[in-house]
């Protein structure tokens, strides 16, 4: 999970990373494919407003539409596809790849990295701190072939949702967002604002939700919790939210070249972590943090913690 949060004098991008079983080569891309996001997500989105978004969500719904492409492609011969159905197929798989930094694989590892992904998320151990939903919402008779809506039926399964009027409609979008709250069980009110216009002439939509609740090595002490601490989700707006004050021992690491410093906050049994990137220049705007938030760079101020 990424999260960049803001305050008035402290600005922290939260980073977390699950530890999944997965090929190497599977990972090392996913990890590339999550900065890459993070930063994409980071340039347009207001530099003001924070973001928190799932990467691996993000990966576990877009491997079904390159899935349901390769099945499309296999379920028909040549002579009932043309030429430019099939290359149009072909160049929207390797997209899909690229944008999963798994070019340099095929379909078939995305496949087997999709499944582990998928099965790593039932784990108790996941599934009890991170509350995930995704959904792919298609507007009725947009997918013309019996094929089509085959492989759509058999790779997004019950996450596929039918909808006859427009995805854009007031009904539709009071669908959307009774989805997300059904899937995170109330903990996403609204996922979609009345005034989003990016749902406009869409037929095809692929929805991510997520809330996370995660288990800490080291509980909350009542005893040393301040009740009316700050949380700002704006630069203005504020809300009070219990906060712990505690002396601890933790892993901490520092990048001269990023100019930012690293502190692992472990999760219980220590199979997952909070990784808390923090900024020498605090009164500079993120942007120049988050433009250089390469694997590399990663790497290596991770490789320092100690």
């Amino acid at each position: 999970l990424f999260h960049r949060t803001l305050r008035p004098s402290l600005r922290h991008i939260f980073l977390l990373l699950q530890t999944v079983t997965l090929e190497k080569d599977c990972l090392k891309a996913h990890f590339e494919f999550t900065l890459t996001l993070f930063r994409s997500v980071a340039f347009v989105e207001d530099p003001k407003k924070n973001i928190v978004f799932s990467p691996l969500l993000v990966s576990t719904l877009l491997t079904p539409t390159l899935l349901t492409a390769k099945e499309y492609l296999s379920s028909l011969s040549k002579g009932n596809l043309s030429n430019s159905t099939r290359t149009l197929l072909e160049q929207f798989s390797k997209q899909v790849l690229q944008v999963l930094s798994l070019n340099d694989l095929n379909e078939n590892a995305a496949e087997a990295w999709h499944k582990a992904t998928v099965a790593s998320l039932q784990d108790n151990y996941y599934k009890n701190f991170l509350k995930g939903a995704r959904g792919f919402l298609i507007k009725e008779k947009s997918v013309t072939t019996e094929a089509g809506q085959r492989a759509l039926t058999k790779n997004f399964g019950s996450s596929l949702k039918i909808v006859s009027q427009p995805i854009d409609s007031a009904f539709v979008l009071q669908e959307i967002n009774m989805w997300a709250r059904n899937k995170t069980k109330n903990k996403i009110e609204s996922f979609i604002g009345e005034n989003e216009n990016f749902l406009q002439n869409k037929e095809k939509v692929l929805l991510s939700a997520a809330f996370v609740k995660p288990f800490w090595l080291n509980d909350f002490d009542p005893k040393a919790t301040f009740q009316k601490g700050l949380f700002y989700p704006t630069y203005r707006d504020r809300f009070e939210i219990p906060m712990m004050i505690s002396r601890l021992k933790l892993p901490l690491g520092y990048s001269p070249s990023l100019e930012a410093r690293v502190l692992e906050i472990p999760f219980k049994l220590r199979r997952a972590s909070l990784f808390i990137v923090l900024p020498d220049h605090m009164e500079q705007p993120l942007s120049a943090l988050e433009s250089n938030l390469t694997s590399e760079n990663m790497r290596t101020l991770l490789s320092t913690l100690k």
